[in-house]
């Protein structure tokens, strides 16, 4: 019988759940669990604590240049929504910088088979998505005349 365990905890936030608060019921379910055992003691250390970030507003004009620039190049209305994902754009986000994750392809992973073998996005979607980021930088990055 081994001498010792050590167990790796991977919890994910969503952007209305406080990391602090998560952490402190994970501790808390660790330690009653093991206090039903006699001799076992538990030590948690933290690795990380990943915090979500908001969805940057609507009216940015990160978002307005892109939402023109989809316009020009794709038919139909973008959709434009916050979702709840674990990426280092916390890290620009977290230090006051707009994020936009942005693409052009399959709407659903189902769609794109993402996250599996032969994850895949259509020649077209991405010429498309290219275009639209590249107009997006000129006319961010241009120079006032």
């Amino acid at each position: 019988m081994p001498d010792q365990c050590a167990i790796r905890i991977d919890r994910r936030l969503i952007p209305e759940e406080d990391g602090e608060q998560v952490e402190m019921e994970i501790r808390q379910l660790v330690k009653r669990a093991a206090e039903r055992y006699e001799g076992i003691e538990v030590e948690c250390d933290r690795i990380l604590l990943a915090k979500s970030f908001e969805p940057t507003p609507s009216d940015c004009p990160l978002i307005q240049t892109l939402v023109a620039n989809w316009k020009e190049i794709m038919t139909g209305e973008p959709e434009i929504h916050g979702i709840p994902l674990y990426t280092d754009a916390r890290h620009f986000a977290e230090a006051g910088v707009p994020v936009v994750l942005f693409g052009a392809g399959p709407r659903t992973l189902l769609e794109a088979n993402g996250h599996r073998a032969d994850e895949h996005v259509r020649i077209d979607d991405l010429i498309a998505a290219t275009k639209i980021v590249a107009l997006t930088l000129y006319d961010l990055l241009r120079k006032e005349e």
